[in-house]
């Protein structure tokens, strides 16, 4: 009995090493990227700093499968704000989703702008094949209209477009081949610790993170919404492509494009700027899954597409910077069986402190190794989570920031779930077998309350 607890002691202890050691390595990996941004790049509130030289056809592609619900309010908002003449909106459906159809076919009979493009295949089939279609679609009217678009802008069927995006795509266009805007997603009150972890994420992301890609000149990937692409860069894929700019076999195609454009030369910018007019921020609004099934099927397919199918369809090319950012974005699956082991460690030290307690000293002492890789992972931790809530505060006030704090415990379980059916999916897949678009659910901002 006394050298089988001697046992799970000595177990305990090195559980312990090794989930405060991958914390450790894991925060100098994310506290050397806000260096780089707390040196380089720093909080700025600028506004839109440059003025279009001039203001281009630009195209705007909206894929939408089961979109009924939300694309009719979408595509009349969307024409209703925006402070630009010369656009018109592709928007993808599928002949067997007549709710869509009927939608945007009533829009689009009272909306010239606005086009409908269907096709022979019922959906879902994958957001890239829509968006090919788009891209045919406008290859087309080009030839009929005698016209030439400068760039195409990726919107999804929930999004909030804001009033003076594409101006701000119109005067960096001449710069840069790809532009991606921030991302704030809206946080459902009556489901804030679901959607309200989004908030979180996207605020590290779209306010540390990819600024600070920008700067080191690492290739940037696209969050596929508020994201503009050149068409002459479009045409260059395309052409390699067979005349399809989008990877149909991708579950993310709109990282997987960001990645490939910075694989070919062509020049990609983060742009957080803000509105002359309006004052706030320039970005793409929407609500994302507030359930947390839902929440944890669209992570899983982020972490499938990315950490999984990434590194078997892009592999490890570029600098080592672009090869640094891609394991940060690869390492979802080591973060979630991190999380794992730390929280099986946290349950077993609370048995040991009651063990503890019921047989006085018999537990014995841990070694000063590991009472520093204890005490930096737990500074880590807490460093991490205030420069959360920080973040969170810019963009969504004092109470999201401090929500945001108890919010990293849901947001590590949707973490370790996703991660785990994001790995059974990979390990049973078969490459004969077609990918199909795992969508979730849709609402508009005027369908709740933010």
């Amino acid at each position: 009995m006394a050298h089988a607890t001697a046992f799970l002691f000595i177990l305990y202890h090195e559980l312990l090493l090794a989930c405060a050691s991958g914390i450790i390595l894991l925060g100098l990996d994310d506290l050397l990227v806000f260096s780089i941004w707390l040196v380089r790049v720093r909080p700025k509130s600028a506004v839109l700093t440059r003025t279009p030289i001039e203001r281009p056809p630009i195209a705007i592609f909206v894929p939408a499968w089961d979109e009924a619900g939300v694309i009719g309010r979408m595509l009349t908002t969307l024409i209703d704000r925006i402070d630009y003449k010369e656009y018109i909106i592709f928007v993808g459906c599928y002949p067997n989703d007549a709710g869509t159809l009927s939608v945007v076919q009533d829009v689009a009979e009272n909306e010239p702008r606005v086009r409908l493009v269907s096709g022979i295949l019922d959906g879902p089939t994958t957001k890239a094949e829509c968006l090919n279609r788009c891209w045919q679609a406008l290859c087309s009217w080009e030839v009929q209209h005698d016209v030439k678009f400068a760039a195409v802008v990726l919107h999804d069927a929930e999004d909030v477009v804001h009033r003076d995006e594409l101006n701000l795509f119109a005067a960096h266009l001449p710069y840069v081949d790809m532009i991606q805007l921030p991302v704030l997603p809206f946080i459902d009150l009556s489901s804030p610790w679901v959607s309200g972890h989004y908030a979180d994420e996207f605020a590290l992301a779209h306010g540390i993170d990819m600024p600070t890609r920008q700067i080191m000149g690492s290739a940037l990937p696209s969050a596929g919404v508020g994201c503009a692409i050149s068409c002459t860069a479009l045409a260059r894929i395309a052409e390699e492509r067979g005349g399809l700019p989008f990877d149909a076999d991708s579950l993310t195609e709109d990282y997987e494009l960001g990645l490939r454009l910075g694989m070919l030369g062509y020049r990609t910018s983060f742009v957080r700027e803000r509105s002359r007019v309006t004052h706030d921020l320039i970005a793409v609004r929407a609500y994302f899954p507030s359930e947390l099934t839902s929440a944890v099927r669209q992570k899983s397919r982020w972490i499938l597409g990315i950490a999984l199918f990434g590194w078997d369809r892009l592999g490890w090319h570029g600098a080592i910077i672009d090869r640094w950012m891609r394991l940060r974005d690869r390492r979802a699956l080591l973060s979630a069986f991190l999380l794992l082991l730390s929280y099986l460690s946290l349950f077993m030290s609370a048995g040991v402190v009651i063990f503890d307690v019921a047989v006085p000293d018999t537990v014995p002492p841990i070694s000063q190794t590991l009472q520093i890789a204890l005490t930096v992972s737990g500074a880590m931790l807490v460093w991490r989570l205030l420069e959360r809530a920080v973040v969170v505060y810019c963009s969504y006030g004092l109470k999201q920031a401090l929500c945001s704090i108890p919010r990293a415990l849901v947001a590590n379980v949707i973490a370790m779930t996703a991660a785990r059916r994001a790995f059974m999916t990979y390990v049973h897949y078969e490459a004969r077998h077609p990918v199909i678009w795992d969508k979730t659910s849709h609402v508009f901002p005027d369908e709740q309350r933010t």
